[in-house]
């Protein structure tokens, strides 16, 4: 199948369809552009309603966690932002969590129908607290802002995964390998297709959550956890022992004690 993922900018009634069938009150595609986040905050201070969703082909100015640039390359990447009005201010800080697992899920069962071996799964890690990695690399990243507007409140969800393979990638860019969607499947991969599945998954079971994390997302966190063992330098350093119930991140430190990090960047030893 043809990679139409610009067919939802170049057609006004296929967007419609889509943003109907997909359950998202507004669908917007920009071939080029600096950030989806920007374009997302824009839309919210204006009023925008809830799951309005910002697409682009290509972003010049994209961001990760701490201001790191995210790297892409017209027509190779599957980018967007979601503008969410959450019920429950409370439970926003395990959004980079709950979003990173329904979007490991999601991949998993994209492999699996491409042709990958279910003997395999899971095949998509987490790295703590928002990377995609898969076969030891950095296949996406998700960014969550919450932004207090008097008395609104909102969040903008910046979701990237790398579809194409593309190689111009600066020195010292990225601190993991890239990975590339397409490399993992035995046919060319379809970007619109693999978007239509990663919305979807995210309107289904982003709904209302408790504030802490359920028995069963720990235990699924703690399979698919690529730092789990792994020493770090930074934020603290000690061997990772997992998340907590509140998604924060468990350090043993070599005294017998676990420290718990809260926020911040990983760098391993």
């Amino acid at each position: 199948m043809p990679d139409l993922l610009n067919q939802i900018g170049s057609d006004t009634t296929v967007r419609d369809v889509l943003a109907d069938s997909w359950g998202v009150a507004d669908l917007r595609f920009y071939n080029r552009t600096e950030s989806t986040q920007a374009i997302a905050r824009s839309f919210a201070d204006a009023g925008a309603s809830g799951w309005t969703m910002i697409v682009a082909d290509h972003q010049t100015a994209g961001k990760g966690r701490d201001g790191n640039t995210w790297i892409s390359q017209p027509g190779s990447s599957v980018m967007f932002s979601l503008l969410l009005r959450p019920e429950r201010p409370e439970a926003l800080p395990l959004l980079p969590v709950r979003i990173g697992l329904i979007l490991a899920r999601t991949l998993d069962d994209l492999l699996i129908s491409r042709g990958a071996s279910p003997e395999d799964v899971p095949f998509v890690r987490l790295k703590w607290p928002n990377d995609l990695i898969l076969d030891n690399g950095k296949i996406g990243g998700i960014l969550v802002e919450g932004i207090t507007r008097g008395d609104q409140q909102y969040v903008i969800v910046g979701i990237g995964l790398n579809v194409f393979r593309f190689t111009d990638v600066p020195p010292n860019a990225t601190s993991l390998s890239l990975r590339f969607f397409d490399d993992y499947v035995p046919n060319k991969a379809n970007r619109l297709r693999v978007l239509e599945r990663l919305i979807t998954a995210l309107r289904e079971q982003l709904r209302t959550v408790p504030e802490d994390l359920m028995p069963r997302e720990i235990e699924e966190y703690a399979c698919r956890d690529w730092l789990r063992g792994r020493r770090i330098v930074e934020p603290l350093p000690g061997r990772v022992a997992g998340i907590n119930r509140k998604g924060y991140l468990l350090l043993e430190n070599g005294s017998d004690e676990v420290e718990t990090v809260m926020a911040g960047s990983i760098r391993l030893m």
